[in-house]
């Protein structure tokens, strides 16, 4: 697949952090790559934000949106359901909301581990909306913060692509 910067097969696509489910460089949005990997590693996990994310990423917002209130009454703080939330306002159209979390987000999580992930989910919606620049910035900022804390090969690379296909786009634009 050419994402007009960056040339990938689906197999090379960034994990997403739940199997059968990647990052597509060209949209940086979730997609299905495996559907019967992705219920049967549903089947099989308790952890709350699983089921939300997979709902999101079957594009059933209204569900999702309604698995994460619930799960957020059990555990509020939970970071991944936090992060879901944003993800869910801006698949339903409500940029300048998923935005303005984002942003208090990235405030709450400066200097934690969870910044870098912070940033790399504003560079995804800042990407998605068209602003090229900043989602580069963003991207910039994760890729950075994610080599100095010796992250995993894996996020180091789903930066790495996202910097890559960002600035691509913001030069063609």
């Amino acid at each position: 697949m050419s994402s007009g910067g960056v040339d990938l097969e689906t197999s090379e696509w960034p994990e997403s952090g739940f199997p059968g489910i990647k990052v597509n460089p060209l949209t940086r949005r979730y997609e299905i790559v495996d559907e019967d990997l992705v219920q049967e590693s549903l089947a099989g996990d308790d952890r709350p934000w699983a089921g939300v994310f997979v709902l999101m990423v079957q594009g059933k917002t209204t569900e999702a949106a309604e698995l994460l209130a619930e799960a957020r009454m059990v555990d509020p703080e939970s970071f991944e359901l936090l992060l879901l939330d944003t993800e869910i306002l801006y698949t339903r159209g409500r940029l300048e909301a998923a935005y303005e979390r984002l942003h208090r987000l990235l405030a709450q999580y400066r200097g934690t581990a969870h910044e870098a992930e912070v940033l790399q989910h504003l560079g995804n919606t800042y990407y998605s909306s068209g602003d090229f620049a900043r989602s580069a910035d963003a991207f910039q900022e994760a890729l950075e913060l994610r080599v100095a804390s010796h992250a995993s090969p894996e996020l180091i690379y789903s930066s790495t692509i996202a910097l890559q296909q960002a600035r691509h786009a913001a030069e063609a634009s």
